[in-house]
């Protein structure tokens, strides 16, 4: 093992919570301050505290003078990452970091949570639950060319099965003590080396009577922090039988924070040497590693604690570290599944996690049903309105086949490598994305359903329907504790439960969380569909999606039909007046009227390489006679591209007109006395050429789009 000068500094000066927030508002109110000038605002700080009887001792023997600087404070706080230094000069002045100003805005300036006038704590459990972690996290050592964050590493151990999902404080001093560990990235490596130190020593430091300050450092986290806790305490004794061994005597199974004595306030750091953190007696010379059979038994540390995270505290860092690694802390939330055992009740461990979970999640959660004619803007309005920068989203279809199962999940035959068959769910799309946005609270979700109504909507929610139901306030009196946007009803389904919350909480009300948007999409001609009825509709937020041009790109809607002059836009609304005039004779006129993104720019461009179809003709009778020359077919195959173009515009905007809008009374704008059928239309279209190719429309259709009855 490494000497002390290379091992990490564990931070155990002032690390009460309640003063480190006195000490920040302090230096905020006065900043920028340097390590001289700031005595004052840390003798008013420490007045003012709790328990600080020592300190008080040695303003009193110096007969009221401010002791020495108080460089550990400031290296505490700047350990944190709660201030930051903003320049170079003697002394260094320093002011209060960003992190340090989220925390202290959360605190009274009595270092105590801020409440409401009623007495009532404004801010949840969970809000200070994951600004500590983050403090805790942001922990940074760059001494002795290292660049790690022994935090975030402890509570990346703390959440690994393979360590039983607990440290010790024997564990603790190992860690720190191997000079060899430099950076984040060597967690595999760092794990590894504990799991044989629990191995091969029995997980007993047994280097000095006191393992790196550990015995003084973690017990701050349990008491004053609140984000871990005391799960077992073992009492260490020799192993008579296997020398070098030790027995581990379960002491208990855990200690109340009432009945812990404070231990760590003032802790004064310049009182203990460098070399004092090593024994005088160390066995270095007979054991290199300061471990093992030539331990001196006198200076054993007696005790041996597991340390566990507190509920809500592995909610956060479950998920953080499940994510590959997403250590950014800005109230991150995970999957509420609790992997440590506790005296508490299993209603207590969910009421806790859903209050942490909810006090941070995003209340953007909507359903929006986004309704109106074919090509009206309605997957362009969901693209550009409700899909920000940064949303997840899912997209599926409705359609006549489309089931609960295909939706919802199901149970499915699974054949494990050995060839055993076993059946379990398979979740579909809508409980996937439940899943990812309870898990992720402070990202937007977004579900989009097209063509919502060619399915059995109804049939295929299922008993989700019942989800749809949103809250839309909070309540002054008994108010649920979920934001606005979370369903306001919850449902029970164990196999959607097991999902979201996990194994452990399988009979937790399913509700679709306040991050997750519903939107979709119906086109309101579509004929031989389901329907919606009042009951279903009634849940979304129904929106008409205009048929206009006026937020068209002009790109689009001044793009000429092929080689005829006449604009989309012009077609398209003199088309929808005859439409709308005509609602005598035609079932729900108003919505056969042909949407502005009908059609895409592509289906308006000519390829003049068509030519005279005549000539086409020509080459097709030559081909079926198998006497068509290299050149000619060479031409016959870019014919065929250029009408494959070119037939677009008629396949999709005349053949619609033709099959749909005016299919019972085609007479309205067809010259049905010359064209019977929509092979003709389409033929007499094709074979014309420039404005003549409307003539498949009566003469009143034509001259409206074409202005010739201006001139």
């Amino acid at each position: 093992m490494a000497g002390n000068k290379d091992k990490i500094q564990l931070p155990t000066n002032t690390t009460d919570i309640s003063t480190l927030v006195r000490y920040l508002k302090g230096i905020k109110a006065a900043e920028p301050l340097n390590n001289n000038t700031a005595q004052s605002v840390y003798q008013a700080v420490k007045a003012t505290g709790r328990k600080q009887s020592s300190y008080t001792a040695k303003v009193a023997e110096a007969g009221g003078k401010i002791p020495a600087r108080d460089t550990h404070t400031t290296g505490t706080l700047a350990t944190y990452g709660l201030i930051r230094y903003v320049d170079t000069n003697r002394p260094a002045n320093f002011v209060v970091s960003d992190l340090g100003c989220e925390l202290i805005e959360l605190y009274d300036d009595a270092g105590q949570p801020i409440t409401n006038e009623a007495g009532v704590q404004l801010h949840s459990n969970g809000k200070y639950t994951v600004m500590l972690l983050r403090v805790f996290s942001a922990w940074h050592e760059t001494g002795k060319g290292r660049n790690i964050h022994p935090g975030k590493i402890m509570l990346q151990l703390m959440s690994d099965p393979d360590l039983d999902y607990y440290i010790t404080e024997h564990d603790v001093a190992y860690f720190t003590s191997n000079s060899e560990f430099m950076f984040d990235s060597q967690y595999e490596e760092i794990k590894k080396s504990i799991l044989e130190f629990r191995s091969k020593y029995d997980g007993v430091y047994g280097l000095t009577s006191k393992p790196c300050k550990a015995e003084i450092f973690m017990p701050t986290f349990v008491r004053n922090w609140g984000i871990f806790e005391k799960k077992e305490i073992f009492d260490i004794t020799s192993d008579d039988v296997n020398p070098g061994h030790f027995v581990l005597s379960l002491k208990s199974a855990g200690i109340s924070t009432e009945e812990e004595i404070d231990i760590t306030d003032d802790v004064d750091d310049d009182n203990t040497s460098e070399e004092e953190v090593l024994s005088e007696n160390s066995t270095a010379d007979t054991d290199p590693e300061g471990l093992g059979k030539s331990i001196d038994l006198e200076k054993l540390y007696t005790n041996l604690t597991h340390y566990v995270l507190t509920n809500g505290a592995d909610v956060y860092c479950d998920m953080v570290f499940r994510n590959n690694g997403n250590f950014d802390w800005i109230y991150v939330a995970g999957n509420a599944s609790n992997k440590t055992e506790t005296n508490s009740s299993e209603e207590d461990i969910k009421q806790v996690d859903e209050v942490d979970l909810e006090s941070i999640r995003l209340s953007t959660g909507c359903n929006v049903l986004l309704y109106g004619v074919p090509g009206s803007g309605k997957s362009w309005t969901i693209e550009h309105e409700y899909c920000k920068p940064g949303t997840q989203v899912e997209r599926l279809v409705f359609h006549p086949d489309y089931t609960y199962s295909d939706f919802i999940g199901q149970i499915l035959p699974a054949v494990a490598e050995d060839g055993q068959v076993s059946y379990k769910f398979t979740p579909g799309p809508f409980t996937n994305i439940l899943r990812e946005a309870y898990n992720n609270p402070e990202k937007e979700y977004v579900l989009i359903i097209e063509e919502i109504n060619r399915g059995n909507a109804p049939a295929i929610f299922g008993e989700v329907f019942q989800l749809l139901d949103r809250k839309v306030e909070i309540r002054d009196i008994d108010d649920d504790g979920y934001p606005i946007g979370t369903s306001e009803y919850g449902i029970t389904n164990t196999n959607i439960a097991k999902e979201m919350y996990g194994k452990d909480v399988k009979n937790e009300k399913v509700r679709i969380p306040s991050n997750l948007s519903i939107i979709g999409t119906m086109n309101t001609s579509d004929q031989n569909v389901f329907t919606l009825d009042t009951a279903f509709q009634r849940r979304w937020d129904m929106r008409l999606i205009e048929n206009d041009f006026s937020n068209v790109d002009p790109t689009l809607a001044d793009a000429e039909i092929l080689d005829t002059t006449v604009t989309w836009r012009n077609f398209c609304v003199e088309i929808n007046k005859i439409v709308v005039g005509n609602s005598a004779r035609m079932t729900s006129a108003e919505d056969k009227r042909l949407g502005a993104y009908f059609v895409h720019l592509r289906d308006l461009k000519f390829n003049d390489a068509m030519g005279d179809l005549k000539v086409y003709d020509a080459f097709r009778k030559k081909e079926s006679k198998g006497i068509l020359t290299d050149d000619e077919k060479t031409q016959i195959a870019i014919i065929r591209d250029a009408i494959r173009q070119n037939r677009k515009f008629p396949e999709k905007v005349i053949k619609y007109l033709w099959d749909d809008a005016f299919k019972f009374n085609r007479e309205v704008i067809f010259e049905v006395t010359e064209y019977q059928s929509l092979e003709q239309v389409i033929r007499a279209f094709m074979y014309a050429q420039g404005l003549d190719r409307f003539k498949v429309f009566k003469d009143n259709v034509k001259d409206a789009f074409t202005g010739e009855d201006e001139e």
